[in-house]
């Protein structure tokens, strides 16, 4: 008998660790879900974005990470003398995170086209909501050859500028 109770011992010991390394596994584990960045940590970063080169008419976007998923800026053009108009405002960002980043749409609160940045005829056909794409200091605004006058859709892609000339 004295034998039989060593193993049950034996047997409620390794059944009580392993209980214990399960538990410990899964509070680790919902530990690290809970404090990992989400996709909205690392979504846009603040600055201002740009489409050209310094000197040459482009597009350029300001904008503002104000956290919790909300953005906020403008999309603005330079002209060849160095005068800017605001194409539209924007706020926003109901992120989801994918392979290439993250989409975002944002919503126009203003738009002001006109003149160069004007679509076809003079009329807008900007959209009240738009989406974007964030990766690596770059956004890229989805089918912009539709609202804005570009050439291509390369000219859809924003990069963040480090220099500070526009």
């Amino acid at each position: 008998m004295h034998g039989l109770f060593q193993v049950r011992d034996r047997l409620v010991v390794v059944t009580l660790l392993i209980a214990i390394v399960a538990l410990v596994i899964s509070v680790v584990a919902l530990a690290t879900r809970s404090v990992a960045p989400t996709s909205l940590a690392v979504g846009p970063v603040s600055g201002v974005y740009v489409n050209g080169h310094s000197g040459v008419p482009h597009y350029y976007v300001t904008l503002e990470n104000r956290g919790n998923g909300v953005v906020r800026g403008s999309m603005d053009y330079l002209y060849q003398d160095g005068q800017t108009s605001v194409i539209f405002t924007f706020n926003g960002w109901s992120e989801k995170f994918g392979s290439h980043g993250t989409t975002g749409s944002l919503t126009l609160s203003t738009i002001k086209v006109k003149g160069f940045a004007a679509v076809s005829n003079g009329a807008s056909m900007v959209p009240s909501t738009i989406s974007a794409q964030y990766s690596a200091k770059q956004l890229v605004f989805g089918e912009c050859s539709v609202y804005l006058k570009v050439l291509s859709l390369a000219a859809c892609n924003f990069t963040l500028n480090d220099s500070g000339l526009l």
